[in-house]
Order: C-alpha cells, then sequence, then structure tokens
C-alpha cells in the first residue's frame, strides 16, 4: 500500500535520501545542523521538519533543547542531571493550539504535535468567524461532549479524519470510516424527514440515532450526527462526528450528502508522568495550558565524532565523520527523523509568503537540494522575484526585469570534494536539481596527498579528459569509499550497473596480480598491479579503468586501491581499501534544455556552473495550488482560511520522493455529488462535482463528463460541471463523470467512472433572485480623509427572497480584508502608506448563486487619502506664512520698542509655532503623521520645547539686534537659563537645584501642558481644516492678534536690590565659601549679575545668589557687587539698580 505524506520543514533544513540501486531506500529528515561551539541549541517546528507543522493553518509548537555540559571540540555532554536552573541536557515540550474543523460551522478543536506526531487534545468553545458565518452561536462538538479535555487525565488520541469532503451515501453505500467503523442508513421518513442512521465497527452494531437534515430551519443538532465513548478516565467525549446536508429518497434508494465528518482513534496514548521514550521520559502534564515536558533523566549521552544514536522512537541524534575537529571547526550534528515505510512523501523547504517580493531557496532552506554535512558542500540556490503582487497572487515571469532577471532563477556550481580514499586527492561534485553528480577530476595536492608522499594527483593524472561539463555532461557518482574488504579468486569485487572485477591470477615472483573487470559478464578490460612490492607507488597499487562518457573521451570511470594481493593457501587474496565509480549513463545538460517549467540558460565549464530560468513559462501563485516546476521539484500554495496584508498568501517548494518501487496505481472516485438532488425545474443549474484519490501524489488527474451518455465537456483538470437542464430534458438523465491519470487507460478509456441519477420535472421555474446593493457610503467624504482618520463605510443590500441570508465581504485595492459575514460595515483605519487614490470595495452574496470565491454584486467607492503630496500640504505651507507675516508686522510696530516684554513674549510664541509647523512638515516628510503615532510626537515636544523656546528667543533677538542695533546676546547666557525655575518667593534656581516636590510639579505640568498644546497642533496638522474653504476658522487669532497690537504695553518695570546679604558673617579665612543672595523688587524676569573687586564672577542669568570660594588672594577688604536688569532688556550694558558690600578676609 502507498502511503502519501507530507513532511514540512521550516527555516534551516537539511536532508539526506540515502539510495539502493534503483530506488530510494529510506529519507533521512535531519534538522538544522548544530556544533558544540554552542552550548545551547533549540530546534523548532520551524528549523526541523520531524516536528509536526500545518503549513495550512501555521500551527505547530514541538520545541527540543540541548544544553551541553563538559563542552571540547570533539565531545560534549547531555547531562542526565538538574543543572542550577533545574534543567537536564535535553528537554523537550509541546504545546496544543486551536484548529478549526474543516467543517468550519464546528468551530475548533485544540491539536497537539507529540514527538512529530498531530493528535488530539481538547474540544474548544471558542465561537469561531466560521460559526458567525453560519449563524452558529456555541461549539456544538465541545458542548455534547461530558468530557472536553484528554489532557485532563493524561491521555491524547490520533485525529484520523478531519474532512469537509461533500460525498454521497446510501443504503447500499455506508460512509466508511477509519479502524473499522462505517455509518449506514437503515431508513429514511419522507413524511418526518427522518434519517434513521447505524454505527457499525468490524460488523458489529455499536450506535442508533435519528437525525433531520432536510427539515425546513433544519438546525446543527437536526444535521449533526456524533458517537460518544469512553476514552481511558474521559466519559462520554465525542469521537466521531458526520455533518448531513440532506437526506432523500431517490431511484439509488435512501441517499444522504455527508459535507463534514471528524473523527479520532479509540487507540489513545496514556501520557503519564515518568512514561519512557527511547532516552526521554515526560517530566509533566499541565492540562490548563495544554503543555507537556520531557527531558533525558536517567539517560547522559556523550556526542562525539561519526555517532548514530537513538533519541526517541523515531527520533535519532548524529554527529559528523569531520577529518579535522578543532576550536574554530568544532564538531557537527543533528537530530533526523527516518522514515523508511514505502510510499511517496513530499519533503518542503522554507515557506515564503507573497509580503517578501524575493525569497531564495538553498542548501540550508530546501531540504531537496544536495547537501554533504561532513564536508559542508552543496550550492544549489533557487530564487523567486515576484511581479504583480498582492496578498492573494502573485506572478513569476517568464520576462526579464530591468536587471535581466525573470521570476525563477536556479542556480548551482561545483566544489572540491576529497576522495574518501584520501591520497587520490580531489574532485568536483555538483548538486544539479537535488542529486550530486561528478563535474570533473581536480589537480590540486590536497593535505592528505602530501602526508601519503603524493605529489600529483593520480586519477587526474590518468584522464585524458577530465572535465564533463566541457562537453555539456555530468555523470552520477555511484561509489566513493575507502572501506577495507577482502576479495577472492571465488568472490569478485562487485560494483555498480553490473560492473565487477575479479582477481585472476597472482605471481608469486614478481607480485603482480592480474585483474579483469567485466560487465554483465561481458570482459572489458585486464591489467596488472603490484600493490605487494616494496615501495609500491600509487601506479602500482591502483587499478583504473577509462571510458568514453559521453562525448567526453578516455576519462577515467572506475578505481579501485588494492592495499596488497597474495596467494593463500588456496586461493588469490587481495585488501582493497578504497573505490570510486561514475555511472556510465551520462547526464546532458545542454543550453535551452527544458526541464518542466524551467530550461537551461547557460553552462560554464570554466567556473563549473549552471544556470536555469522559467522563459517562456510564467507562473502565478494564488490559493490552494500544487505546481511542477521542475523535474520532482513542485510549489505548492497553502489552503489558508483568511489572507490579508498582515497575513499574506503562503507557499513552499518541495522534492516528491518515493521510498521503494511501488507500481503506479490508478485514481478512484471517491466521491460523485451533485449541488441539487430534487425538485429540480428546467433553468435551475445544477453543480456536479467529483472527488478523486491516487496514491501517486504527482500524477495528474483528467476528468470528462457525460449526459445520458454523450460527453459534455473534453478531457480537463477541472473536477466540475454545471448543468443547466432544458425543458427537452425532463424526465429521468443519467451524469456520469470518468477520470485518466495518462499513466493507465488512455483518452478513449478511463481508470474509473461514477454516474447520478436526476429527475428534472415539469413546470416553470421560480427563480431565487440574487441580492442587490442598494447603498454604500463611507463617513467621510471623498478628498476630507488624512492619513491616520478612521472611516466607517456602510453598505445597504436588499434580497426580493424574503429569508435568504445576505453574507457581506470588503476589499481595499483589490484585497480582502474582511471575511464573509452578517456585517454590513467596515472601519478604515487609514495609514501613510495609503497615501492617494484607493478603492474600497463590498461584495455580496446570499448563498443561493455565486459561491465563496465569487459575488452576486458588488459595490465601489474611490476615496482619496490626502498626505504629503496634496492640497493638505498646501494648509501648512499658506499656515506657516501667515505666520511668518503676522511676526514681521508686529516687528514693524514694535521696531521703537522691541524690548516691550509682553511683545517680546508674543514673538516667542509666533516663532515657536513657525518651528513646530516646520517639524510637523519634516514628519509628514518621513511618514509618521498617523493618529497612532500622536503620543510619540507629544513627548518628543516636551523633551525639545524648551529648546525650541529658546531657539525662538535666539531668533528674535539675533533679527533685532541686525535691524534696531541692540547688543547681541550670548548664545551661552540663552542655552544657560532653558531650565531656570521660579520659585514661589520670587526668587529663581536652576532645575538641578530645586526641590523634589517642586522638580515633579514642574515634570507634571509640563508634560500635561506640551500634550495638550501637542494634541491641538496635530489635530490641526492633521485634520480636515481646509483654508481655502475654512479661512474664518482664523478670525479669532487675528482678532487676538489685533487686540495685542492696540494694547501695546509700556517699557519694562525696573528691579531694584533690597538686600546683598552673605550666608556667613565678615571675617572669613582663606578657604571657607560664602553664598552671596540678592533679593530684588518688582516683577519676574529680573537678570542678576555678580562682581568681585569689580570684575565679573558669573553672567547674566535669573540666578539671584553668588557662591563665593575664598583664596589666598582675597585676602584684606574686597568689595562684592551685584546688578539687575529685566530680561526683556536686550542692551548689554543698561541696569536697573545694584548694591555693593565688603567683606574682610583674614589669614
Amino acid at each position: 500500500m502507498k502511503i502519501a505524506s507530507f513532511i514540512t520543514i521550516g527555516s534551516i533544513m537539511t536532508l539526506a535520501i540515502c539510495l539502493v540501486q534503483g530506488s530510494i531506500d529510506q529519507v533521512e529528515l535531519r534538522s538544522e545542523v548544530a556544533n558544540l561551539g554552542m552550548p545551547e541549541f533549540t530546534w523548532t517546528s520551524s528549523n526541523f521538519a520531524g516536528f509536526y507543522y500545518d503549513i495550512d493553518k501555521n500551527i505547530g509548537a514541538e520545541q527540543l533543547t540541548f544544553m551541553l555540559s563538559d563542552i571540547k571540540p570533539n565531545s560534549a555532554t547531555l547531562s542526565d542531571q538538574l543543572d542550577a536552573y533545574g534543567f537536564r541536557g535535553i528537554v523537550y515540550t509541546t504545546q496544543a493550539q486551536p484548529k478549526n474543523f474543516k467543517f468550519k460551522p464546528w468551530g475548533q478543536y485544540e491539536t497537539i504535535g507529540l514527538l512529530s506526531d498531530e493528535n488530539f487534545a481538547a474540544y474548544d468553545s471558542t465561537v469561531t468567524s466560521g460559526m458567525q458565518v453560519a449563524g452558529e452561536g456555541v461549539a456544538y462538538l465541545y458542548d455534547q461532549s461530558k468530557s472536553k479535555n484528554l489532557l485532563s487525565n493524561e491521555l491524547i488520541s490520533k485525529v484520523l479524519t478531519d474532512d469537509n469532503t461533500e460525498r454521497t451515501i446510501s443504503s447500499d453505500h455506508p460512509l466508511l470510516l477509519s479502524e473499522g467503523y462505517q455509518l449506514a442508513i437503515k431508513s429514511l421518513d419522507v413524511t418526518t424527514n427522518k434519517a434513521y442512521l447505524e454505527l457499525s465497527k468490524n460488523g458489529q452494531v455499536v450506535d442508533n440515532k435519528v437525525v433531520q437534515p432536510s427539515i425546513s430551519n433544519a438546525k446543527m443538532v437536526d444535521k449533526t450526527y456524533y458517537y460518544k465513548a469512553n476514552l481511558g478516565n474521559n466519559k462520554d467525549i465525542i469521537q466521531i462526528a458526520v455533518h448531513l446536508r440532506n437526506a432523500f429518497k431517490s431511484n439509488l434508494g435512501d441517499v444522504t450528502t455527508v459535507d463534514g465528518v471528524f473523527q479520532i482513534s479509540d487507540q489513545f496514548e496514556q501520557i503519564n508522568v515518568g512514561r519512557l521514550y527511547g532516552s526521554m521520559s515526560i517530566r509533566m502534564v499541565n492540562p490548563a495550558n495544554m503543555t507537556i515536558t520531557m527531558d533525558n533523566k536517567d539517560h547522559q549521552i556523550t556526542l562525539s565524532k561519526n555517532k548514530n544514536m537513538p533519541l526517541t522512537s523515531n527520533f535519532f541524534i548524529k554527529t559528523a565523520n569531520k577529518d579535522k575537529i578543532d576550536s574554530s571547526q568544532p564538531l557537527r550534528y543533528y537530530i533526523y527523523k527516518k522514515y523508511t515505510d514505502p510510499g511517496s512523501y513530499q519533503l518542503r523547504g522554507s515557506v515564503a509568503n507573497l509580503g517578501q517580493n524575493e525569497f531564495i531557496w538553498d542548501k540550508s532552506t530546501f531540504p531537496g537540494f544536495y547537501y554533504d554535512i561532513d564536508n559542508d558542500l552543496g550550492a544549489e540556490q533557487l530564487t523567486f522575484r515576484l511581479s504583480n503582487s498582492n496578498p492573494e497572487s502573485a506572478t513569476l515571469s517568464d520576462q526579464p526585469d530591468a536587471n535581466g532577471f525573470r521570476g525563477i532563477l536556479y542556480t548551482t556550481h561545483a566544489q572540491p570534494k576529497s576522495f574518501e580514499f584520501k591520497p587520490w586527492g580531489q574532485y568536483e561534485v555538483i548538486g544539479f536539481l537535488t542529486k550530486n553528480y561528478f563535474a570533473a577530476y581536480s589537480n590540486t595536492i590536497t593535505a592528505d596527498m602530501q602526508t601519503a608522499g603524493e605529489n600529483s594527483a593520480y586519477i587526474f593524472d590518468q584522464s585524458r579528459n577530465r572535465n564533463l561539463m566541457a562537453n555539456d555532461q555530468i555523470g552520477k557518482v555511484l561509489i566513493d569509499s575507502d572501506t577495507e574488504k577482502t576479495i577472492t579468486s571465488a568472490e569478485p569485487l562487485k560494483l555498480k550497473e553490473g560492473y565487477e572485477m575479479a582477481i585472476k591470477s597472482i605471481d608469486t615472483s614478481d607480485k603482480k596480480a592480474y585483474l579483469e573487470l567485466s560487465k554483465n559478464g561481458q570482459v572489458l578490460d585486464s591489467k596488472a598491479i603490484q600493490p605487494s612490492i616494496i615501495d609500491a607507488k600509487m601506479s602500482d597499487k591502483t587499478y583504473y579503468y577509462s571510458a568514453d562518457l559521453g562525448d567526453t573521451k578516455r576519462v577515467v570511470q572506475i578505481a579501485v586501491h588494492f592495499k596488497n594481493a597474495f596467494v593463500g593457501s588456496d586461493t588469490n587474496i587481495a585488501t582493497i581499501d578504497g573505490i570510486f565509480q561514475i555511472s556510465d549513463s551520462i547526464t546532458p545538460i545542454m543550453i535551452d534544455q527544458q526541464y518542466d517549467k524551467m530550461s537551461i540558460r547557460s553552462i560554464d565549464s570554466s567556473s563549473l556552473s549552471i544556470i536555469m530560468d522559467n522563459k517562456d513559462n510564467q507562473i502565478t501563485l494564488s490559493k490552494d495550488k500544487d505546481l511542477l516546476l521542475m523535474k520532482d521539484i513542485h510549489i505548492k500554495t497553502a489552503d489558508q482560511d483568511y489572507i490579508s496584508a498582515e497575513n499574506p498568501l503562503r507557499y513552499c517548494v518541495y522534492e516528491a520522493v518515493t521510498i521503494g518501487n511501488l507500481p503506479n496505481q490508478p485514481p478512484v472516485i471517491t466521491n460523485f455529488v451533485s449541488s441539487r438532488d430534487s425538485n429540480i425545474l428546467p433553468g435551475e443549474p445544477v453543480i456536479f462535482n467529483a472527488t478523486v484519490s491516487d496514491p501517486d501524489i504527482n500524477d495528474q488527474i483528467l476528468y470528462k463528463f457525460f449526459l445520458n451518455g454523450e460527453p459534455v465537456t473534453d478531457w480537463s483538470p477541472l473536477n466540475q460541471w454545471t448543468w443547466a437542464p432544458t425543458t427537452s430534458e425532463v424526465d429521468n438523465n443519467t451524469i456520469e463523470v470518468t477520470v485518466v491519470d495518462q499513466k493507465h487507460a488512455g483518452k478513449d478509456g478511463f481508470d474509473d467512472k461514477k454516474d447520478l441519477e436526476i429527475r428534472i420535472e415539469s413546470g416553470q421555474p421560480i427563480l431565487n433572485q440574487p441580492p442587490i446593493i442598494t447603498n454604500f457610503i463611507a463617513s467621510k467624504g471623498n478628498n476630507n480623509v488624512i492619513s491616520g482618520d478612521s472611516v466607517i463605510f456602510t453598505a445597504t443590500a436588499n434580497d426580493p427572497d424574503i429569508g435568504d441570508q445576505i453574507l457581506y465581504k470588503f476589499f481595499l485595492n483589490g484585497i480582502s480584508v474582511t471575511d464573509w459575514g452578517l456585517n454590513n460595515n467596515w472601519t478604515w483605519t487609514t495609514k501613510a502608506s495609503n497615501v492617494g487614490k484607493n478603492q474600497v470595495e463590498v461584495r455580496v452574496i446570499d448563498q443561493k448563486h455565486a459561491g465563496i470565491d465569487s459575488f452576486d454584486n458588488k459595490g465601489t467607492l474611490e476615496i482619496y487619502v490626502n498626505g504629503l503630496q496634496d492640497k493638505r500640504f498646501n494648509n501648512y505651507i499658506i499656515i506657516f506664512v501667515i505666520i511668518i507675516c503676522l511676526w514681521a508686522i508686529l516687528i514693524g510696530i514694535y521696531r521703537k520698542n522691541i524690548t516691550k516684554g509682553n511683545v517680546h513674549i508674543l514673538l516667542k510664541i509666533l516663532m515657536d509655532l513657525c518651528i513646530y509647523y516646520v517639524l510637523v512638515i519634516l514628519i509628514k516628510m518621513v511618514g509618521l503623521d498617523s493618529s497612532e503615532n500622536l503620543i510619540f510626537i507629544a513627548i518628543g515636544f516636551v523633551i525639545i520645547a524648551p529648546l525650541i523656546h529658546k531657539l525662538s528667543e535666539l531668533i528674535i533677538v539675533y533679527w533685532a539686534n541686525n535691524f534696531f542695533g541692540a547688543t547681541a546676546v550670548s548664545v551661552v547666557n540663552l542655552l544657560n537659563i532653558v531650565y531656570v525655575i521660579d520659585l514661589p518667593d520670587g526668587s529663581s534656581t536652576p532645575f538641578g537645584e530645586i526641590t523634589n516636590k517642586l522638580r515633579a510639579i514642574f515634570i507634571i505640568t509640563g508634560i500635561i501642558f506640551s500634550i495638550v498644546l501637542g494634541f491641538l497642533f496635530h489635530k490641526l496638522s492633521i485634520s480636515n481644516f481646509d483654508i481655502t474653504k475654512d479661512y474664518w476658522k482664523l478670525i479669532p487669532l487675528l482678532i487676538v492678534i489685533l487686540l495685542l497690537v492696540m494694547l501695546r504695553p509700556t517699557e519694562p518695570e525696573k528691579h531694584y536690590i533690597q538686600e546683598l546679604v552673605p550666608d556667613a558673617s565678615s571675617p572669613q579665612v582663606p578657604g571657607s565659601t560664602v553664598k552671596w543672595i540678592a533679593v530684588a523688587s518688582g516683577p519676574d524676569h529680573a537678570l542678576f549679575k555678580f562682581f568681585l573687586n569689580g570684575k565679573p564672577t558669573t553672567e547674566w542669568a535669573h540666578k539671584n545668589y553668588w557662591i563665593w570660594n575664598i583664596s589666598e588672594v582675597n585676602i584684606g577688604e574686597n568689595k562684592i557687587e551685584v546688578r539687575t536688569k529685566d530680561d526683556r532688556i536686550t542692551d548689554r550694558d543698561e541696569i536697573d539698580d545694584s548694591k555693593i558690600k565688603t567683606c574682610m578676609i583674614g589669614r
């Protein structure tokens, strides 16, 4: 029996496919490679394909962590004892995650991966979007189960079936389930529409129930059959659920259509604490957060060179067989899962999505590509460059872009690899379409050759032509081994492809061994070697066979190294320690050679490289596709439930491989259903859908439909046909579908077929009418939306058929932003990226006409989001100009009184506004002008507001000095007073010297003021204010400015020094400190400047004190002076008052 599996892989992954003659014997699914230079390493479902992962749902939570101890470059320990943090050397964790039932109205369940297998953990009560669309408010399977959570009793169970494929079952053809279960219709009561169902296992009836799927307004309870069982200590949990779409009588008997099946195994798995899984055992099962933890208690593991150790029953640890191991190149290792069961497998690479314009797979991210972990070899690379992309679809163009690249580019090149028998040197190996090939012999003198005393590459020297790629060809490497083995005259050396080498005789006098090479019994070559002579050289010990491989003449195809050869008591014996063989079936590689969608563009025999692309084969990526790309490499797109800009379509590449030589199997039709089965009138469409199973997952299935024996379609990959019956077809009709996979029956025959009987009634059809959108509006008019605004779109639809449920779906610029639902409105919060013209579309269906991938009616609105390049920007420019003009007018009015305090303050505020608007424009230019950034803008204003204010003052003073002759003010002075605080007693002090209480009041008040001011400025900047229409809103500002002009203030009042006092009495001595404090009268804004003996000791500042550090030079009488003036006086020499005190300094 063939087994089809889908093996997933995350971001970094390698794969080894082990070969036997003519077939793949096993698949070794390897993880990301770690090394002993990393004390801790973790694998998850994203970097180890052996863990459970669902690409369609993006589900997978298994995690395995190695924590090394006793680390050396060539060995390390995975301890079985707890460390200081309570962890052993190996820790495994997994957690259940919600997963929608395929039949979405049932809701979701919790699934958990355990050692790579998917398991059922619990039913979930969450009301999902799929339930809401179906009008379900209760999770039915959860509600009907008495026990909901298997983990609460340390149990899990395999998910056997989760399917929403429509299929028909009848009295004679029951629904076949897993583990021997089947569900049959026993009878159907047409008067009550009751269907009597019977569940059996292995022929024994285990349950009976009655459902009524065809009654009017049937509910979930009427349409769902369920079977509850006791699984361990979990009582009455639903094990099997089947949803029936309808039930009716036909000429086939009692029939029902099934469109949902869910089944978990009755063979549950006990996961109690302490249970062993190889070297791992369960430490904890937490049913609340649905987690399982394991570690390696009592099973210490040592990592060293060339080991292959079981970790659990299906996971292994493998260490590299490296030639060189040191601190710069520590030992590499990985975990892997081995597959040996015959069957077909899909080996998937890293998952990309349509939000990434470019994605590259290489040996690390695609397991199909050739990779040698021991030597770290592999150079294949596949690049996808998307065009015309949106979250739901994208194009891989077959035309060159501006850089000369098409949508898909494949490159590879050869790399040097040492022969396993090291004295031979090395050869060039190339990965091509996932397989490794021989490209050329190399003449490089390796370190191993020098160690063996060899100064020339022997096999290179013996080949007349060394490079297969020079003739556009490559060859498979069949054997490369240094394993010692003994052959005799009776037991020749068996090689690949029917070759074998025999010892014909050994001459004891000259120690010559006479060898004979044959293929399939035909002698091809004879040679004599002398491996046992004294000082035997490479030529004495190596047998080689040169052949013409395609167009490459006289290249060594087979080489065998003999350690010795001698005559035994009754036979000739030789010991072999090196074999190399390449295939005589050469693989041609020619320019323009086609490999499905890809073709070779260039072959460079010097750099030993190959380049391919998808010339003349454009590919479109869209939901739920499986496309053959080249040879065994496919492209698969996810079957996602929800696609949006934040969750774009996922896709990957995978390689299809088959274990074992299994014959191709024909396809089988598993289900053939119609959208309607009774009371059909002429003109009413009926859709027929066929479901096919083919064990050979790469086979392409073709379908052909027949009506009453006559073909109505040609052979096509489409598994659906829509029939609109005419009045001439009133009566019983037979619809038949046939299928072929093009591997068995020809197109004049079929591999399988099924038919349905459909009766068309006479009469005029009463056709259901589709819904129509009568109104579609936005809460904000077009061209009045600013980046950051929220806009509500509301659609109104009418359906002539009362009772039809209307579903709505909204799109933004062609991308769906909601799923189908009953909600007829959608709120859009615009962003900077939305600046420009946008199209919002709403679609409606009543589920009676178009399917969910189409629509019955739609409406569109165009919304222009304003940004830097639109009319709103003109507002900023105009307002900026107005403020500058008003500021200039005020300068002109007050040019004679530039030092007037109120005018000075007004000018600084207006300049603050000017600077702020410059900042606003800069913010818009870098795209930060959205409402979600408001708080950050406000906080930023808090930080820079004092500096902006002082910058404004500096600009004003600079202009005043230049236009009105005032003396320049020091920039340092202006910046020194940025954080000076006015105290309640009228004095001033630097911010750093005030109390914590005052500092807190200052900070809180400043934050509140700045946030409010920032909010007002921000709202003005991004509001719908249009100066061409809303100019009247500027009138209050103009009135305030006019009043300030009319009420011109007088000169600033003078400040008088009332007191100048020290904090210590005279006399003082050198080394002491005295603080002189000045007390001034008058309004605020007093500046102070202190002098000692006529020389200034401070600059003008609001600080009303000076600290005098007394030194020897101050001995004697000293005069301390303080001067004061208003901070609105720009003349440096003008003062209001001064005071002088005398102080004696003794010795």
